[in-house]
């Protein structure tokens, strides 16, 4: 019985709200002379950078995430008879475990109109639990021929995932005492992380050349330009399956 608890806690200095920033930079819109320039010269062009307009933009950022999670499991072994290479293994367990999920964020940071970031999700008791079963059996048919069989079943409280089951099946064969082939089968499931599903959004000014744009204008204005992404969570992503397969050989002369 495991019972695990991860606070997060971040404050970000000196971020800037963006429609806060351009007022103050729009203040000096057609100056030309210093002296008439009201506006935040942010680039110093006319002189020093006026710190108190800089510092009505100035922004604290706040982030907290709390992550409760409690696991309960068990297994238990034994041997089901005997083959010629040997006892056949078994081995059945069970895990159950529930995870609640919290996270917060500023006001301003919320809304979006911090720079770099996009806002992000303040989310409150989001819960999801999962009952596992799982299994392995070891076969050795003889001394130079084994395998092992095993599987898992995962099921989900959470809607849209439900339940998958996920064997795995390997061989090994021995023709002779310094050769060893062996082979694999087996499929997976993964389910979205909460930092997957909720992760606070940011944005990013990527450089990339619009082929697309490109072939419409015929070929021309084809240099790399910037262009706006907002990365982060998903609350739709699916699970992942998977499948993986291995064949070799281990030559020990």
């Amino acid at each position: 019985v495991q019972a695990v608890n991860n606070k997060i806690v971040n404050t970000t200095r000196n971020l800037v709200q963006t429609a806060v920033l351009q007022a103050e930079v729009d203040k000096g819109n057609g100056c030309t002379v210093v002296a008439t320039c009201a506006g935040l010269d942010l680039f110093e062009v006319y002189g020093p950078r006026d710190n108190e307009q800089m510092n009505k933009a100035n922004h604290l950022g706040y982030y907290g995430a709390n992550i409760k999670r409690y696991l309960m499991d068990g297994y238990m072994s034994f041997e089901v008879g005997e083959l010629a290479g040997g006892p056949i293994g078994m081995v059945f367990g069970a895990e159950y475990s529930h995870t609640v999920f919290d996270q917060f964020n500023d006001i301003a940071s919320n809304m979006g109109i911090v720079n770099g970031s996009a806002g992000g999700d303040n989310i409150e008791g989001v819960a999801r639990s999962k009952k596992s079963t799982f299994f392995e059996m070891g076969i050795p048919w003889t001394e130079e021929f084994s395998m092992a069989i095993a599987g898992r079943y995962d099921s989900y409280s959470a809607k849209g995932i439900g339940g998958n089951f996920s064997p795995h099946i390997n061989f090994s064969y021995k023709p002779i005492d310094w050769v060893m082939i062996r082979a694999t089968y087996g499929e997976g499931f993964r389910v979205a992380g909460f930092d997957d599903l909720y992760g606070l959004r940011s944005i990013s000014y990527d450089t990339a050349t619009d082929y697309k744009l490109c072939a419409e204008r015929g070929g021309v204005y084809c240099e790399p330009a910037q262009y706006k992404g907002i990365y982060g969570g998903n609350k739709d992503i699916k699970p992942e399956l998977s499948e993986h397969y291995t064949f070799g050989a281990v030559v020990s002369p």
